[in-house]
This record gives C-alpha cells, structure tokens and sequence, in this order.
C-alpha cells in the first residue's frame, strides 16, 4: 500500500512572505484577520509551531534557502550579499532532475546600492524573476507593469528608500523621479491608487499562475520547484482600498499588547495602533486572494494532485507590540515565529492536519522536502526532517528552537525557544528568560529570580549542547 504522506517525488510550490506574523492567520485561531484561502490550505495540511533563524529579511532568507544557520553562512546582519558558492534549495532539486523557477522577492542581495537592471546573479535557478521591493527600483516588477499597467506606473513607486538616495548622491547619479525620500505613512495603511491587478503581491500571483499555464502546456512532466516570494505584510502598507474596506479599525482589538505598555497610551496612540493593524491585516488579506487563484490555477492544470506546497513567512512583525514596529532585537516571538505549514498533494494526507504546537525551525524545510522527493539529505545540513512528525511519530519533535543575530556593534547573540521559555544570550554574557506560559510573560525578565536559577543554568547548558551540535567539520577524505 503506498504511503498517503510520500506520493512518487512530488512537485514543490513554496508560498513565502514577508514580516507575517504566526498569530496573524485565522487557522491560527485569529477571528479578526480575513484569510478564507489560507485557512483552507492549512487545514489540509500541518502548520508548526514555527521558528525563523534570524528576525531580519536578509539573514532570515539566507538561512531558510540554503538550511544553514546565519553562524554557518557568516550573515548576522542586513547588507551582507550571500555567496553564489553555497548551495540552495535551486542546486539541492536541480541535482533531482526538476526544474527550478523563483518569482519576487530574494534578497540575496543588497538592493539599495546596485541598478536593478543589471543582471541579477541566477544562484542555481532555471527561471528568476528577482523584484525586491515594490515600485522602487527598475527591475522585474517595474518592466511587468511598464508593460501591462503603464497608466499605474508611476502610481507604485513609494519613493526612494534613504540608502538609496544616499549612494545615488554619493555617486552624482540623476534621480529618475523629483520624490527622493521614501513616502513617510508611518505604518498607516495607505490606499494603492492603481489597479487591483498591478500590485507587487498580484505580480508574484501572476507571475506563478502565468508559468503553471506554460506548465501546462508544455509536453514535458518534468519537476518542478517553483518560489512565490511576496514582499507582503512588509510595511509600507500600500493596498488596494477593498482589502482596507474589510476592516474597521475601530473594531479591531490590542490584544497582543501587553496592558502595562498600552495603559501608556493616549486614544490618539490606541487609534494609531489599531489602524495600523488594519493596514497589516490588508495586506495579509491581499495575499489570501492572490494564493486562492493560485491555488484555483494549479487544480485548473491538474498540478494540484501532484504538488507539495509550502506556506512560510521569513520572520514577523512588533506591530506595536513593546512600542515598536518592524522587526530585529530582542528577537522576541512577534519577530520570529512565523507561519510554516506543509500541505500534501490533493488526494493525500498526513497522519494530522490543521495547527499542532510541535517545534520546527526555518532550516527543518529543506530536509523535509528532500526526504519527500526520495533524496538522501546532506551531512552538512543542520536542520531536522519532519517526516517522521507528518507521520506521527512524535518522538522526533524538537525541544528548542535556535535564532541567531548580532547588533550594529557587532555583538552576536543567540535565543533559545522552547514550548514553555525563551532563553536569550549575548556576547557580553547578558542573559534574559521569559516564562511563556504567563500571559505577556516577554514583557517580564525572570533571568535574576532566584526561583528561576535551575531553568537558567538548564538552557545555558541547552545552548552549548546546542553550538556543539551545530558544529560540521569538513570530512577527511582519505586515511591520512
């Protein structure tokens, strides 16, 4: 009898997104957010107690496309280009026979200091389409919508980012529109003033459905592992005014505030903060539609019964949460546990289904896909299949999650994330521990409670056992 969790080799569809949040998903027990298509994909499949490795885009994508911790790899920070020498997920499937394709956002790249249209490094990709931040740069999705949405393309450049506008200077280079400086909307939701159809979120959609057509078309069956990389919810929060409309910020509740932190704010703040979150949840309703066409194009060309999907977000968002917004230090869970769920082929399933608080990380995806593709999965490859979970053996789950990073300065840190504790430590040997099981238990540092010692000693132990087991030193490859 075949196993209902490995069909022969399947496809690979990877939805990925930007800055999305793990509770901001209905199926995720979130009634206020709308996300019908995603609620369905995820109750067809198992979502994870997710974790990304770094709480930044660059670092994050480095580490998720290759499997790599940001240790491994040397990419703590933001600006740091990622070398076309390590092997991503394109060499790992290219090796299986299929064919590779990447559509929006990579980031491998710093894209502020470069023209866009030069060409972009393949990176082992069959087919790139590289557009790393909406409307700003002349790259893949300013020349699709130059063609198809002229009348909008003015209507999608936010205005230059300042580490642009910085090298542009710094080189004497003519500026291509009189609006130097980024649009300031201060994380207030702003309603797009094109089409519908020319966002950067229905590009990547487009784009996807566009080479599934071809697909299926084309006379060869060849595999294939194709990225849809939305640079959505990541602020600014640009949407068309019918997603806005899905929402009254009035209504929308500030529950993921701890009370202490909004107790300091006036009703100017609290009105700030709720429209804000109507902004973000537009964007994440964007999205939601552009995956049901998807999702509706691929059962159109018949690739939904033999197509693994995955659903990921590359880190999460503060939305006001400690008072901030963005993402980065101290890598607390609005920043780095994100959506990851795996989604068999249509007619197949896995021994559960729907959200189970089981532990994964970003680099336990490219295993678990090659285990399902029939391939051996490389020694050098730190993260841990979750076949095993998919097919009920619940011995295998992790305890810890590991994120890694480093400030401005330099200052490497790292955090440990159990189901009950977040364990944090820098360089300088500052140490924080949180009790996740109290309600806003990150607002409250327990690391010097005495009653805390035993917990703190144990995940100083976990994170060396952690760093050793991390390690992968080069084999010999003779007697020597």
């Amino acid at each position: 009898m075949p196993d209902p969790v490995q069909p022969a080799r399947p496809n690979v569809l990877v939805l990925y997104v930007d800055q999305l949040r793990w509770d901001c998903i209905g199926a995720h027990g979130n009634p206020e957010v709308h996300t019908p298509n995603l609620d369905r994909l995820i109750q067809r499949g198992v979502s994870f107690n997710g974790f990304c490795q770094h709480p930044l885009c660059m670092p994050s994508r480095a580490s998720f496309l290759t499997g790599k911790y940001p240790s491994q790899l040397g990419i703590y920070q933001m600006g740091v280009p990622m070398s076309e020498d390590v092997p991503n997920w394109a060499h790992y499937f290219s090796n299986l026979g299929y064919r590779t394709n990447y559509f929006g956002k990579l980031h491998f790249l710093p894209h502020a200091n470069r023209d866009h249209r030069c060409l972009h490094p393949k990176y082992g990709w069959d087919r790139m389409e590289v557009s790393d931040e909406p409307g700003v740069y002349h790259d893949a999705y300013h020349a699709w919508v130059r063609n198809h949405f002229p009348e909008d393309l003015e209507l999608i450049h936010p205005g230059y980012p300042p580490a642009t506008v910085n090298w542009m200077n710094t080189l004497g280079m003519a500026f291509a529109r009189d609006d130097k400086d980024r649009m300031d909307v201060k994380n207030a939701p702003v309603s797009y003033g094109g089409s519908d159809k020319s966002t950067h979120t229905a590009f990547v959609a487009q784009k996807t459905m566009e080479w599934l057509e071809q697909e299926a078309s084309a006379e060869s069956c060849q595999r294939f592992l194709t990225v849809a990389s939305f640079y959505a919810p990541h602020p600014p929060w640009i949407v068309p005014q019918r997603f806005l409309d899905l929402y009254n910020g009035d209504d929308l509740n500030l529950d993921h505030m701890d009370p202490e932190v909004l107790s300091k704010s006036d009703p100017i703040r609290r009105a700030f903060l709720r429209e804000a979150k109507k902004g973000y949840y537009a964007s994440i309703s964007e999205i939601d539609e552009w995956v049901g066409k998807i999702l509706a194009a691929m059962e159109s060309c018949g690739r939904d019964r033999d197509t693994a999907i995955v659903f990921v977000s590359d880190h999460g968002e503060f939305l006001g949460e400690f008072g901030l917004f963005g993402k980065s230090w101290p890598a607390p869970d609005a920043c780095t546990r994100v959506p990851l769920a795996l989604i068999p082929p249509v007619g197949r399933s896995f021994a559960r289904s729907g959200y189970h608080p089981i532990l994964a990380e970003g680099v336990d995806v490219l295993p678990t896909l090659l285990e399902l593709a029939d391939a051996q999965v490389p020694p050098d490859l730190p993260g841990r299949s979750l076949v095993p979970v998919l097919r009920g053996d619940l011995d295998k789950i992790r305890e810890f999650c590991l994120t890694e990073g480093a400030e401005g300065d330099g200052r490497v840190w790292r955090r440990l994330r159990s189901a009950e504790w977040s364990y944090l430590r820098d360089a300088d040997g500052v140490e924080h521990l949180h009790d996740m099981r109290q309600p806003y238990g990150e607002s409250r540092d327990l690391s010097a409670d005495p009653q805390c010692r035993e917990v703190l000693q144990a995940f100083r132990d976990h994170l060396l056992d952690t760093m050793f087991r991390m390690e992968r030193p080069s084999g010999r490859i003779w007697v020597y």
